[in-house]
């Protein structure tokens, strides 16, 4: 089965799940979906972020700006754990991550948009080969770098990485070896 044609959980404002759509149906604006994200943090302490590439076949809400190192939408039946490994296999070809949960709850952002959110982090240099599907470019940055440059210029950024760094980015690193 194609990427486009699993079936995603719809939700209602309270996280419960009130239906299923393909995932080449779901309107992001509209729909409230479970949306995974896995933030890459460098032995050096680099975060590794990741350029959103403009899609026709599944057009991306935040394209051109920089967002979590991959993200997914969670498929129906999947955890929100099962959900990030996929992503990571799929998008950075890495299998075997230690993941951390940053967090996790329902999200509204500014630009009116919705969704459930589970956030994770792993440990890891990025890839020299990656998914050029859904990444157009990877980026390493000093976390110090890469923080000045979200009060500088938070448009740079997707809200959905503003909103894990605003909430759970102080647990980035935190359960390190």
């Amino acid at each position: 089965m194609e990427h486009k044609d699993y079936l995603v959980d719809v939700l209602d404002d309270s996280g419960m799940v009130v239906g299923q759509k393909r995932r080449r149906d779901v309107d992001k604006r509209r729909d409230r979906v479970h949306v995974v994200h896995v933030l890459m943090l460098t032995p050096q302490n680099e975060l590794v972020l990741s350029l959103i590439p403009e899609r026709q076949d599944l057009p991306n809400v935040y394209a051109r700006r920089l967002g979590a190192t991959v993200a997914a939408i969670r498929r129906h039946d999947e955890t929100p754990r099962k959900a990030a490994i996929r992503a990571l296999e799929r998008e950075l070809f890495m299998r075997g991550a230690k993941l951390q949960l940053m967090g996790e709850g329902m999200i509204d952002l500014a630009d009116n948009y919705h969704m459930m959110m589970s956030a994770y982090w792993v440990m890891g240099e990025p890839p020299e080969h990656y998914s050029t599907i859904d990444i157009d470019s990877l980026k390493a940055m000093p976390l110090p770098r890469f923080e000045a440059a979200l009060v500088a210029n938070p448009d740079h950024f997707s809200a959905p990485l503003r909103e894990i760094w605003q909430r759970w980015g102080g647990q980035l690193g935190t359960e390190r070896g």
